[in-house]
């Protein structure tokens, strides 16, 4: 995967094609991929650069937002929870 680091940041080549060759059960187009990272981008779940060098890339970072997006903590005291009552009944 291409990166970049920039700002002191690493920032990861991203190329909408190569996504949906990647992932052929979204169905989408290559236009629902772009919006779709522009809206985790207005959630700040991913940052956007776009680089000219011999033509216009997108590269993307983590942003402040992406940990509590993949945090699954919760599932494990949903569980504990579930152990709790069981006990009491």
């Amino acid at each position: 995967m291409n990166k970049k680091v920039i700002d002191g940041k690493e920032f990861y080549l991203v190329i909408y094609e190569y996504v949906l060759e990647d992932l052929p059960i979204l169905y989408m187009k290559k236009d629902a991929v772009y919006r779709r990272f522009k809206k985790m981008c207005a959630k700040k779940i991913l940052e956007r650069r776009t680089i000219n060098e011999g033509g216009k890339f997108p590269y993307f970072a983590i942003d402040e937002n992406y940990a509590k997006l993949v945090d699954f903590t919760f599932i494990d005291e949903f569980i504990a929870n579930l152990n709790k009552n069981d006990d009491a009944c």
